[in-house]
């Protein structure tokens, strides 16, 4: 299946992740509206913009610019979906639109806000206002980080950002000015979708997770642009950990070793298992790529969607690493970094070595007859060995070497 060829460019990598990925976290999942409201389009012709939109999608070789219109013509629709692989893929088709590195952010900014994502939205309008050297296009940018600040409850800098917007027609700004308004407190409006925005208090959430003293490096979720679990998917929590399986992601195409490019990667997971899959958010608790750097996956209050069935994943914390370790070994840096966490989880948690699985293992606890080569050949072998220095006394432990391959 990964044969398969793909498009160039980062949808050639995503469309990669949703074969190997999802091969291994392969889990069914049990499963406050926002008060940003997508900017009213000029009036139009309902059936005449799906018309078109069925056009795009039925012409073979789109250019940039024909998956910039696509994702225009989704959003009008509310196809959030279509819009965001549409400006994913006016992206990868290298688009010679003027300025359309700068509008297909902008578009996906705007599915971020109007999907109830601030981070992800934050993340595509800072890039936005990187990507042009049009003053007008940079305020655009400015407007819609500030609606992401104000979804965060960030009153001053989205009032900061206002300043400096000069331009008056951009669609978004109406929204904007009406929800600081005079007074300096927010006004919430409704959405024109789900209706009013609840109270806060009718839907309690427990206090996300952390990373206290003596957890190793965890790069979190902000950090990568994650977007928000998504709570009408029904996610359950998790509990009290009892204990941690191992996968790898079974893929070979990976980023390089830039920061960037496996947060980017990140994304592209969970954009995989939240759009493709319907799941709540990624599947992993943890990811760990090539450069041993930890990635915050699914924050630890919730259960994960990655062992195989509703009853394998409860209580159980998945770690990924980027790679097929079916073909190839781990890193040892990122033997190094899954050892790391892996100690530190069964400390914290109290959990047995013992209680340390590979994903072929606990699925066939749960049954026998859904095994599978995840998390790799090679990979196995180093859980074995892992587990084996985990039952040692910490002084009597021989981590791995510290040398990266």
């Amino acid at each position: 299946m990964r044969s398969l060829t793909i498009r160039l460019g980062f949808w050639s990598g995503l469309l990669g992740v949703v074969f190997g990925l999802t091969g291994c976290a392969d889990a069914p999942e049990a499963e406050g509206t926002s008060v940003y409201q997508e900017a009213p389009a000029s009036p139009y012709d309902s059936q005449a913009v799906e018309a078109s939109r069925q056009a795009l999608l039925a012409k073979r070789d789109r250019t940039g610019e024909d998956e910039l219109r696509l994702g225009d013509l989704s959003r009008q629709v509310g196809d959030w979906s279509r819009a965001q692989k549409a400006y994913y893929d006016a992206r990868t088709a290298n688009v010679r639109a003027a300025d359309g590195e700068h509008r297909a952010l902008l578009g996906l900014a705007r599915v971020a806000l109007a999907q109830r994502d601030p981070s992800a939205a934050m993340n595509y309008s800072e890039r936005a206002e990187q990507a042009t050297q049009n003053s007008g296009g940079r305020e655009e940018a400015r407007v819609l980080r500030a609606l992401a600040h104000l979804e965060r409850g960030q009153t001053n800098e989205a009032r900061r950002l206002r300043a400096q917007v000069s331009r008056s027609d951009i669609p978004e700004l109406s929204q904007l000015d009406s929800r600081l308004g005079s007074s300096g407190s927010v006004v919430s409006t409704p959405s024109p979708r789900n209706g009013p925005r609840p109270a806060a208090a009718t839907t309690p959430k427990p206090p996300r997770s952390d990373f206290p003293a003596g957890a190793p490096a965890i790069l979190a979720r902000e950090r990568w642009g994650a977007r928000a679990l998504n709570q009408k998917r029904d996610p359950v929590l998790l509990g009290a950990p009892r204990r941690v399986t191992v996968h790898h992601t079974a893929e070979s195409n990976l980023p390089g070793p830039s920061f960037e490019a496996n947060a980017e990667r990140m994304r592209a997971y969970q954009h995989t298992h939240q759009d493709e899959r319907k799941w709540a958010d990624i599947g992993y608790h943890f990811v760990i790529d090539r450069q041993a750097r930890i990635w915050e996956g699914r924050d630890l209050r919730y259960q994960g969607a990655h062992a195989g069935n509703k009853q394998a994943n409860e209580g159980n914390i998945g770690i990924a690493l980027m790679g097929d370790f079916e073909k190839s070994q781990p890193s040892e840096a990122q033997k190094r970094s899954l050892f790391t966490l892996t100690e530190w989880l069964l400390t914290r948690y109290r959990i047995a070595p013992s209680a340390v699985y590979g994903h072929d293992e606990v699925a066939k606890k749960h049954d026998p007859k859904e095994g599978t080569t995840c998390p790799g050949k090679h990979l196995e072998r180093y859980i074995i060995e892992m587990k084996r220095l985990l039952k040692k006394p910490p002084a009597a432990q021989a981590k791995p070497k510290s040398k990266a391959s």
